[in-house]
């Protein structure tokens, strides 16, 4: 079975960044050190199959946080099996009951191939992949392999609290039973504990790892993407002591509303971005993590890094006027689609006018501190839209005077030898070196250079280690291009 995972977990510093931006993908968008993150760790008993002596570490659910648990993991014994829990905690106990937020959606999906003695109807890796690619549930955010299958993660734009939605990961892991009409494991309840990518799964007698694969999408979800399409569960209410209704409509949604009659007036949701603007944007937004998580208003996560929200709408500005080359028009139009924008931050800021004001403020100060860029260099070799030989060429070999001996070698070689112009010829380095005086190591290269200009029509070169020789198999160019005649 071939899987896109990196499996090279020699590197410490490679499988601390690992881990830590896997945990930061989850729940680096909570921020909140009074909440905690859970990471246990169990001892295997090959007799009977089960996991023993559990230990619950807690650590708070923050940047800093992130980084302990994180060296935490490593310091584990690899023989030992290492999970997190799937919630953010209230306090430090690891029972459902101690569930704050919900950071993403999850599902634990065990292959058929590794499971040929089970009596489950397990679905087989085909079945999986054709379920996320055909549509008929969206593709996860991010993808474990265990050993065994796949953990599935669903990540969402805003955590959402646990008790709002008590049944929504039992109901969504009923959804895919229903679309593969095959077995998965019930993991919906919040107490539930899964696999840490770079850690290692000694269920059977031979060790497997548990690696990230390239199979996620990178996206992450509204709630109402996968609740109204999919029909995850319906929004539920709970009333506190005063008696507000906190539902979804008061915590998600109410947000547009406020919008509603601000946020619409000046975001240009029709832009229209050149083709080049369109490649470049989605480029930034696939390689930079930085720039993708600014983009959806996450920038908490980088709270060590930007002490204000301030500080992080100038340096994705900066990030704009790269992508955009300085066009402070389309700067101002993505920036005011992005997550950084919100109707909070308006209210705050004294209305749409002032808001607009603040938005050109920072674009000006970002333009100021952007990089300039360097003067356009002429295409060097062209002329009237054809090669110039002679300018390009010419001066390579004036500068490349090795190349020049070697090719006259070759002349000489063939004469020698009684070859004609541009015949076949087998020659080893130290011919080539006795008559050229150029070093034995760089012959090599000089030839290859030579082939490039156009003055050797084939090439194959030899070898002259202490294990194998081989002659240089090569032939000249016949005739010789007309600005280089000089040579012969």
């Amino acid at each position: 079975m071939r899987m896109e995972a990196d499996l090279t977990l020699t590197s410490y510093n490679w499988r601390f960044e690992k881990i830590k931006n896997f945990l930061n993908s989850g729940f680096g968008k909570v921020q909140n050190e009074n909440l905690y993150i859970c990471i246990t760790h169990a001892g295997r008993n090959y007799l009977n199959g089960s996991n023993g002596d559990f230990k619950d570490s807690f650590f708070p659910c923050n940047c800093s946080g992130i980084k302990k648990a994180s060296n935490h993991i490593l310091s584990i014994d690899k023989e030992r099996e290492i999970y997190f829990r799937c919630a953010v905690l209230s306090k430090q106990n690891r029972n459902k009951e101690s569930a704050e937020i919900l950071p993403f959606i999850y599902a634990d999906i065990d292959f058929k191939e590794n499971h040929q003695e089970s009596q489950k109807n397990y679905p087989t890796v085909k079945e999986v992949f054709t379920m996320f690619s055909g549509g008929l549930i969206p593709k996860p955010s991010r993808v474990i392999y265990t050993g065994n299958g796949y953990h599935c993660y669903w990540i969402l734009k805003k955590p959402v609290k646990a008790r709002d939605y008590p049944e929504i990961v039992s109901n969504w892991q009923q959804k895919i039973r229903s679309v593969l009409k095959r077995d998965i494991d019930p993991t919906g309840d919040f107490a539930r504990i899964l696999r840490i990518p770079c850690t290692f799964n000694n269920k059977t007698k031979k060790q497997k790892h548990v690696a990230i694969t390239t199979r996620g999408s990178d996206e992450f979800y509204d709630l109402d993407e996968l609740i109204e399409p999919y029909g995850s569960e319906k929004t539920s209410t709970h009333t506190d002591t005063r008696g507000k209704v906190l539902s979804q409509e008061n915590n998600v949604v109410a947000t547009e509303k406020k919008c509603k009659n601000s946020k619409e007036r000046f975001i240009e949701k029709n832009d229209k971005y050149s083709k080049d603007e369109k490649q470049h944007l989605n480029r930034w937004t696939k390689k930079s993590v930085k720039f993708r998580y600014l983009k959806e208003g996450n920038w908490k996560i980088y709270g060590d890094e930007y002490k204000s929200q301030s500080e992080a709408d100038f340096n994705f500005i900066k990030m704009l006027a790269k992508i955009f080359n300085k066009n402070p028009e389309k700067m101002k139009a993505c920036f005011l689609q992005s997550g950084l924008n919100d109707a909070d931050r308006i209210k705050k800021k004294g209305g749409v006018f002032n808001y607009y004001k603040y938005v050109d403020r920072t674009i000006r100060k970002a333009l100021k501190f952007a990089p300039k860029e360097p003067p356009a260099k002429p295409k060097r070799g062209k002329k009237n839209g054809n090669y110039d030989f002679e300018r390009l060429h010419g001066k390579a070999l004036i500068k490349h005077g090795g190349s020049v001996r070697v090719y006259k070698a070759l002349i000489k070689l063939e004469r020698k030898w009684g070859k004609d112009n541009g015949g076949k010829l087998f020659a080893s380095y130290d011919n080539i070196v006795e008559e050229s005086g150029v070093s034995k190591s760089s012959v090599k290269n000089h030839l290859i250079f030579l082939q490039g200009l156009g003055l050797i029509h084939s090439l194959i070169t030899g070898k002259s280690n202490s294990r194998e020789k081989k002659a240089t198999e090569l032939n000249r160019t016949i005739p010789i291009p007309t600005k280089l005649q000089t040579l012969a």
